[in-house]
């Protein structure tokens, strides 16, 4: 069977992988930004993975699943290079992995109850419901996964409730703004471009750090967020600011050095090292400024808001975003109230308005 690639755009490639175990098809769509031969090469390590979870699937029908430990491993062969919530899979395999599958709702409702008490160690507060929803959306995904490729007849956990999230709303004024940049270029100068880029173009912080050059497009002054990456699993371009962060892309360490956008810088042993989780170094830089209540993913929304404000059309901002419809984007929104105001067409000037454009 021959491979079948289709280009879609410039350097962007649809990967369709299909694989046939024991007269029952399994398929993969992939979507790759790169050259005609690395696209062949990554068709053929994702067949070799299809093929693998392919055969465990095998396996494991032939047994059916038993304990909710199975469920978790079939789920991540399937889906390991997209686990949103690492920490929540690890802690559900050490804690529930012996659990039988006909016994999983009592056992899980009693750890959901538990999460809802736990107390965070970063907080000092109950978990957030955000953080509760990662154990049970993925034990739910894990279950469903094995209803539909036949391994079990029916999800116990379907009716898990999914709780009620009050999306964060922290706004930086531009002293603040202001402060925390200066505040991270003395302290950790690592993410200097980082957090400007952030400051201007709505980014997450788990795509910037596996960012490499190969993401990176002079010649469109852009940056290419690929579907693997991508949280949505849907790729999006990200637009490089002028000024600062035009100088620094320009100015990037040889490749072979450094194959990374974002960097950290060794001068003791003249080496480049990956960005990684930032996390501990931002919550410093944060707390010097004096922004406690404020998190990295903030200057997305603060992002957001001054380009729509600027004139950025809705459409173009979700697709630099990486937000599918417009929903996330009016809870973000923050609109400025004189703009608004200003922006207002009364009905007795239309017909003025109508003329001059027409001229």
């Amino acid at each position: 069977m021959g491979m079948n690639i289709t280009q879609i755009g410039p350097r962007k490639w649809v990967l369709l992988i299909r694989v046939w175990k024991d007269n029952r098809e399994h398929s993969q769509r992939h979507t790759f930004t790169g050259t005609r031969k690395a696209a062949e090469e990554k068709y053929y390590e994702l067949r070799q993975r299809l093929r693998e979870i392919a055969d465990a699937s095998v396996h494991l029908s032939a047994t059916k699943i038993v304990t909710f430990g199975q469920a978790l491993d079939y789920y991540y062969e399937a889906r390991k290079n997209s686990i949103s919530a690492p920490y929540a899979f690890d802690e559900m395999k050490r804690d529930l992995s012996h659990v039988p599958i006909e016994k999983i709702r009592e056992h899980f409702r009693r750890y959901w109850v538990n999460l809802r008490h736990r107390i965070s160690r970063q907080t000092g507060k109950p978990l957030a419901n955000t953080t509760v929803n990662h154990y049970t959306i993925m034990a739910k995904a894990a279950l469903n996964l094995c209803v539909t490729d036949g391994l079990l007849e029916s999800n116990p956990l379907q009716k898990m409730e999914i709780l009620k999230v009050i999306p964060r709303d922290r706004v930086f004024t531009d002293l603040e703004r202001q402060r925390l940049i200066n505040i991270v270029d003395q302290e950790a100068p690592h993410l200097s471009a980082v957090i400007r880029l952030a400051f201007e173009v709505p980014c997450r912080k788990s795509e910037l750090s596996a960012l490499t050059r190969e993401h990176l497009d002079l010649i469109n002054n852009v940056i290419y967020v690929p579907d693997e990456i991508a949280k949505c699993k849907s790729g999006s371009w990200k637009p490089i600011p002028p000024g600062w962060l035009t100088t620094y892309f320009r100015t990037l360490p040889p490749v072979e050095k450094c194959p990374w956008l974002f960097f950290r810088y060794v001068k003791k042993h003249d080496k480049y090292l990956p960005l990684g989780d930032f996390d501990r170094a931002m919550r410093r830089c944060l707390t010097i400024a004096g922004l406690k209540d404020a998190h990295f993913h903030d200057t997305r929304h603060n992002a957001a808001t001054e380009l729509l404000n600027a004139g950025t059309p809705e459409r173009a901002l979700c697709q630099i975003a990486g937000w599918k419809s417009g929903n996330m984007l009016r809870t973000y929104y923050h609109r400025d109230g004189l703009l608004a105001a200003q922006s207002v067409v009364w009905p007795q000037n239309r017909n003025t308005l109508r003329s001059q454009a027409s001229q």
